[in-house]
């Protein structure tokens, strides 16, 4: 369990009542009351500052002297480092979306708020903080650039005091420190597609398939995975294949992928694995111990990943086919099937879990397509709705009649054509392989 006791918390409310509720919850899961702090005026963060850093913030949006999404502003910009939680009385999902596009961790309406959801966010926030701490700790330049990005807050904050015509300079500084982020991230690109086999190398060994690999994010949560075993029993030669969708996107999915190509490569190095419902059951035990190792009974993390995971055998193109959430598509005859996999998520059930191997014989001419949710979720069109599953899989049938270079920029274009001016809400990979 997280140490509570030393947890900085700064609740932000001008509402006394709700403040010290809030304050009493917090006591109540074990935070300690000398390290929570309360504040109900955003002029007061300099000052704030100046004698401690919050490492989680509860924020009400309206307070005294400020209201919207600016208060979050001026909050993340006077405690960068902080995990913060807004607490609100407004029902309105555009600002909840918007908060935590712009780095809240969570979402949470006042009339809903209990001590249990409080230390559960809390928990969460404190545990992903800790995971990007951990990335970015194995690389000394991002290190370095952490401890100077520190320092360059530290003393922009002195900085406001002093003259206007300093406002230009400071703008110059962070813009520069902002490309030197985004530069850090893009090499934690590079880490991250390091592991992943590229395309071109991937499609050298089976060429007849195509991979649309589309990250919502400069690093994303989905990743796909390929290997190639000699089967034990004297069948022959197996092609194993995953395209799985982590809990999350940009950062904190991409440690998720790490994670779960680390044990799927690890799972190859056991040797007494060759079903893919054996592959999905050592991903969960595995993600599941890893996340869970000390965490107390009640307040288990259940994050983790869905997964399509099939395996085909290169002499009788026999299929076999296991799901974790997420189904398989195989187009024949210029008809889709959808063939559903358990309703277990990876990484949620401990030992407990047992996937289900679906056999499938597979004739010439199939298609088949392992798919994560973010092409069925994109919102577009012309009234801004999902797209959703009936309208991918028309997607598909239309695909599998062009040749597989044809269908990946079929594929991409026509989700371009789909989403229009709207963001893309979650990453998207596409796995197509035809028999031949």
């Amino acid at each position: 369990m997280q140490n509570l006791k030393s947890k900085k918390i700064l609740v932000v409310e001008d509402d006394i009542v709700f403040s010290l509720a809030v304050c009493g919850q917090l006591v109540s899961v074990g935070f300690n009351d000398e390290f929570i702090y309360r504040t109900d005026r955003v002029d007061e963060f300099a000052e704030i500052a100046e004698k401690f850093q919050p490492e989680i913030i509860l924020l009400d949006l309206n307070i005294t002297d400020s209201s919207g999404i600016s208060t979050f502003e001026k909050s993340n910009e006077a405690f960068p480092l902080a995990t913060t939680i807004v607490l609100s009385g407004m029902d309105d999902e555009m600002i909840a979306l918007e908060i935590v596009k712009k780095g809240a961790q969570d979402y949470i309406l006042k009339t809903e708020l209990n001590a249990q959801l409080l230390n559960k966010s809390i928990q969460y926030g404190i545990e992903r903080k800790r995971l990007v701490a951990e990335l970015f700790s194995k690389n000394k330049v991002l290190e370095a650039l952490n401890t100077e990005m520190l320092n360059i807050n530290a003393h922009l904050e002195e900085l406001v005091k002093e003259r206007t015509s300093e406002i230009e300079r400071q703008s110059e500084i962070i813009s520069e420190k902002n490309k030197e982020i985004i530069d850090s991230i893009n090499y934690a690109r590079r880490i991250q597609f390091a592991l992943l086999t590229p395309e071109e190398v991937l499609t050298e060994k089976i060429p007849n398939m195509f991979i649309l690999y589309k990250p919502k994010d400069i690093v994303g949560g989905d990743f796909y995975w390929h290997e190639s075993l000699e089967h034990p029993n004297g069948s022959g030669i197996w092609d194993y294949f995953c395209v799985a969708d982590c809990t999350g996107h940009g950062i904190p999915g991409a440690f998720m992928s790490l994670i779960g190509i680390k044990i799927l490569n690890q799972a190859v190095k056991l040797g007494n694995i060759f079903d893919p419902a054996g592959y999905l059951g050592y991903l969960n035990v595995q993600i599941y111990e890893a996340l869970n190792k000390y965490s107390p009974a009640d307040d288990l993390v259940a994050d983790g990943m869905d997964a399509v995971m099939f395996a085909v055998n290169r002499k009788t193109q026999q299929m076999l086919f296991a799901g974790a959430n997420n189904p398989l598509y195989l187009v024949r005859n210029g008809e889709a099937q959808r063939i559903k996999g358990d309703k277990k998520a990876i990484g949620a059930h401990a030992r407990s879990a047992e996937y289900t191997n679906h056999q499938i014989q597979l004739q010439q001419g199939d298609m088949i397509y392992g798919i994560t949710d973010g092409f069925a979720h994109q919102f577009g069109g012309d009234e801004g709705k999902k797209m959703k599953l009936h309208r991918m899989q028309a997607l598909l049938l239309d695909a599998a009649q062009l040749n597989l270079k044809e269908q990946k920029s079929f594929l991409d274009t026509s989700f371009k054509a789909w989403q229009l001016h709207f963001e893309q809400v979650d990453d998207i990979c596409v796995m197509g392989m035809r028999i031949e």
